[in-house]
């Protein structure tokens, strides 16, 4: 059992190593710039040690362990070793709360039970059937010809957007517009994120006749999509809220703008998933950056249309090579 264990941590060693060399250096900066911030947040958050808060740290542990995606291959190789599949599983659950020690080493005990707890049942028919609950709910929030939008995580959009509502009525009655504003770009920003970000095969793109065409069709999904999507929470926030309505008309315009980063970071790197995701959050934290002073918002159209050629180039790339492999 102890050699199947350190296999295991090589294993991923070797997985990391090989991960880490496909992040050009610069980016590989600003990533650990970004851990290290997160890291400085959940130092500093004060969150009070309650029956509640505990039961909500074990929730979000099982949440993020149930994310875990395990395809038929690999159950099929851990199972032929005995202990390594509920090792290698309960080193993978165990990871992920890291982050509540960081919070309050209780919290982290509590997620690290929690983790143990999971892995031994994570072959229950109870836990496979909560992990295979993907209800495919009859969706309004996209146009029945936006194939990119009927990703794995459609069944998310109406439970988010369903959410988004009530946290806003409970911020209209709490009177609290902060929180109504968050909800609106977090929910927006979760939603999106998962949709846009899923990796299709290059038959999707194939589809499209050239680059332009692609450019265009996709670029106005988005925004159909987008408009659908946050048109009810963005209109009770301004009924709720009136008197700040220039706050809301920017935050709804930094919505459109981060899912056309999404879309042009996507298949601007695609076919590199990693490269993508990661220049994606930098990228977001360089708009971040401009968008506090003046000269800075000078130079955020000068970015997009950068991205926007890059995209471009990098479709017309993709077409060209997959036509030349065909002929």
């Amino acid at each position: 059992m102890f050699h199947q264990l350190r296999l295991i941590i090589q294993l991923k060693w070797v997985i990391f190593k090989r991960q880490l060399r496909e992040i050009p250096p610069l980016y590989l900066i600003l990533l650990a710039a970004l851990i290290a911030a997160a890291a400085c947040v959940l130092i500093k958050m004060d969150v009070r040690v309650t029956y509640r808060s505990l039961s909500v740290a074990a929730i979000v542990q099982i949440l993020l362990c149930a994310q875990i995606p395990w395809n038929i291959s690999k159950q099929l190789y851990l199972k032929q070793y005995s202990y390594l599949s509920g090792l290698y599983r309960g080193i993978n659950y165990s990871l992920l709360s890291l982050p509540f020690l960081l919070i309050d080493i209780r919290f982290w005990l509590v997620a690290l039970c929690t983790a143990i707890v999971y892995t031994a049942f994570a072959n229950s028919t109870i836990l496979k059937g909560i992990s295979k609950m993907r209800p495919i709910i009859p969706s309004p929030f996209f146009v029945k010809s936006s194939y990119l939008w009927h990703s794995r995580q459609r069944y998310l959009l109406p439970l988010i957007w369903a959410g988004m509502i009530l946290i806003e009525i409970i911020a209209h009655s709490a009177g609290n517009y902060n929180l109504a504003i968050v909800v609106l770009v977090t929910g927006s920003f979760i939603a999106f994120m998962m949709t846009i970000m899923q990796y299709e095969k290059i038959d999707f793109i194939r589809m499209y006749a050239d680059a332009s065409r692609f450019m265009a069709h996709t670029a106005m999904e988005i925004m159909v999509n987008t408009a659908v999507f946050i048109a009810l929470p963005v209109l009770l926030i301004i009924v709720f809220f009136p008197q700040a309505w220039q706050i809301t008309s920017i935050a709804v315009l930094i919505i459109f703008l981060m899912n056309i980063h999404f879309l042009w970071m996507k298949y601007g790197f695609y076919p590199s998933e990693v490269l993508s995701g990661i220049l994606t959050v930098a990228g977001l934290f360089i708009q971040g950056a401009l968008a506090v002073t003046v000269y800075g918002l000078i130079a955020l159209p000068p970015y997009y249309y950068i991205l926007y050629r890059h995209c471009k180039k990098n479709i017309h790339y993709l077409l060209a090579n997959y036509e030349a492999i065909d002929h």
